[in-house]
């Protein structure tokens, strides 16, 4: 049983954090407000800071799909295709650039549909990292059954792979250093 001096001490302690978070909250503000007039008044490093910031608010919604898509039924599906395939035309082959080629087939409530994204996060990389490529695609093979993550108000939005914790943390961490920036700037 927690006697009240403790109780008193625990909210002391939110208090004091609740007072650390509200400050903290305040001094970005104004360090954005003052990013905004340096961009109004010509200085580049206002409009980096507003730039900055836009990526971090990117990020912040991205991480809100993120969590969103943790949500979404799965059925059963079967590939279609998979592997990896130039994109574009590049003139020389150090220049090319590799995208994942998957596609999938699934039925929602009787509904037959198409899916070609392998997870939320799009990838793409050049002639020498192609082979991360591969290893994203691992264990999908034509005519393999898989799980198909569908949107329930729009079963056509699909994917085989939700983000992790790496990659939930990673756009996080994102999301906090470019929000920073206008503090760190100004």
């Amino acid at each position: 049983r927690r006697s009240r001096a403790d109780a008193l001490s625990s909210r002391c302690a939110t208090t004091a954090y609740t007072h650390d978070v509200v400050d903290l909250i305040v001094t970005w503000l104004q360090s954005f407000e003052s990013a905004i007039r340096a961009a109004q008044n010509g200085d580049p490093r206002g409009f980096i800071a507003l730039v900055f910031a836009a990526v971090g608010v990117a990020c912040l919604g991205s991480l809100v799909f993120q969590l969103r898509i943790d949500r979404w039924p799965t059925v059963r599906g079967r590939i279609r295709r998979a592997g990896v395939q130039a994109a574009g035309g590049a003139s020389a082959r150090v220049s090319q650039m590799y995208v994942e080629a998957l596609e999938y087939e699934y039925r929602v409530d009787g509904t037959d549909y198409v899916g070609r994204r392998l997870s939320p996060w799009v990838v793409s990389a050049s002639h020498n990292a192609k082979g991360l490529l591969a290893w994203r695609m691992r264990g999908l093979e034509p005519g393999s059954e898989v799980e198909v993550i569908h949107n329930p108000r729009r079963p056509e939005k699909s994917f085989l792979r939700r983000s992790g914790p790496v990659g939930k943390t990673a756009t996080v961490a994102m999301a906090i250093l470019m929000l920073a920036m206008p503090a760190i700037l100004f």
